[in-house]
């Protein structure tokens, strides 16, 4: 889906190792001209709710009572937006084979997580509204936090 004439949103499920038809990781990807930031998210196996419950501060329940793992909230861009920063990837996904330069938070990721769980709407809207606000802040306006 088409944000604006620069950005594009794409929602894709990634498969998990030993789980691809259990739990697939799900992506947003809000892609621009400078870069792209992504929020990765799954929702948990029955073996790994069971460990979830043991810890559940460390996890997300939706409103049905079931565990989700926040991955990540993160930017990929292909110049450094700190002068220590060092090349991540030499071909990145995110940005059609460029090179990568990349920061993240699973911490960040598990916010945006219980914000979207707690809303009860859409989504989609929720995560574009905040992709969008973090690739302006991040990304245009350099400003990473």
């Amino acid at each position: 889906m088409t944000i604006t004439d620069e950005l594009t949103l794409e929602l894709r499920s990634v498969p998990r190792h030993g789980w691809e038809e259990l739990t697939p990781r799900r992506e947003w990807i809000l892609r621009g001209p400078k870069g792209a930031v992504v929020f990765a998210i799954s929702r948990n196996t029955a073996e790994e709710h069971e460990i979830a419950m043991t810890v559940p501060q460390a996890y997300c329940l939706d409103d049905s009572g079931w565990s989700w793992t926040a991955w990540d909230l993160g930017r990929h861009t292909t110049e450094p937006a700190r002068s220590y920063e060092e090349m991540e990837q030499e071909n990145c996904g995110y940005l059609d084979g460029k090179p990568c330069y990349y920061d993240g938070s699973g911490l960040q990721a598990q916010y945006l997580l219980k914000h979207i769980l707690r809303q009860k709407r859409n989504w989609n809207a929720a995560i574009e509204c905040v992709l969008r606000d973090r690739y302006h802040m991040w990304i245009e306006a350099g400003k990473y936090q």
